[in-house]
Parts: structure tokens; C-alpha cells; sequence
């Protein structure tokens, strides 16, 4: 389950951005180019130097790829803190006297 706060639909005007259908499938296009922009034959058809006009080097691109997961175990320890710190806040037990509502 996602933490995220989607904004769109949260303020009710979600029909007027143009993604009127799950968020999981409307994120798909975006998933798919970043696997592409990974792969060297894709990225040789649009990535340049700006001067220059030279392609991606293959050193540098397999040095981009070897550290694309430099900080993903910071990554999971952050998302598991933010669902501890949601499970605490969910947790009725915690409210303050009066503010207490019993599961139905």
C-alpha cells in the first residue's frame, strides 16, 4: 500500500488532470521509459552531448547503472519507517482520551 498523498484526487478535481484511471496503470508508460532509458541502444537514439553531439560513453553508462541502487536499502529503511509511523498513527489505542473509536 502507497504512502503518497495524491493530491488530484484527494481535492476531488481528479477528471480535470486526465488520469481518471487507476494510478498503478496510469504510471505505466512512465515505468516502462525508465527501464528503456537504461538500455544502450534506446538511450543512442536521443541522449547526445549538448556541444558536442557525441552518444552516451558505454563506461559512463554502465558507472550510471552500477549506482543506480547506490541508497535503495536507505530507501526501504526510510518507507519503513514512514509504515511504522502510519501503523502508530492508526493505531486507536494511542488517541487521546475521548478521541477513541471502537473498531466496528
Amino acid at each position: 500500500m502507497s504512502t503518497r498523498v495524491d493530491l488530484h484526487a484527494s481535492m476531488g478535481s481528479q477528471h480535470f488532470s486526465g488520469c481518471r484511471g487507476p494510478m498503478d496503470f496510469v504510471e505505466v508508460p512512465s515505468h516502462l521509459m525508465e527501464y528503456f532509458a537504461w538500455d544502450e541502444a534506446v538511450l543512442g537514439t536521443f541522449a547526445q552531448h549538448h556541444r558536442t553531439g557525441e552518444p552516451v560513453p558505454p563506461q559512463l553508462l554502465h558507472d550510471m547503472r552500477k549506482n543506480k541502487s547506490l541508497f535503495a536499502a536507505m530507501d526501504m529503511q526510510t518507507q519503513v519507517v514512514i509504515g511504522m509511523y502510519d501503523q502508530v498513527g492508526a493505531n486507536h489505542e494511542n488517541a487521546p482520551p475521548g478521541k477513541r473509536k471502537t473498531p466496528s
